[in-house]
């Protein structure tokens, strides 16, 4: 993966790579908006709504 990357570029190398479920949920439920690290795509989506 690459980055910076868009929520959209995320969500398809996720399915990609065979991401459950739930992980795919949590990425679709980011802000759309591009993410600059992992660290920064971990934290939203730990991010309490």
């Amino acid at each position: 993966m690459h980055y910076p990357a868009d929520k959209e570029t995320l969500v398809e190398h996720a399915k990609k790579k065979g991401a459950d479920k739930t992980t795919l949920e949590a990425l679709g439920n980011m802000p759309k908006k591009e993410y600059d690290s992992p660290a920064a795509v971990t934290e939203a989506v730990t991010k309490k709504k």
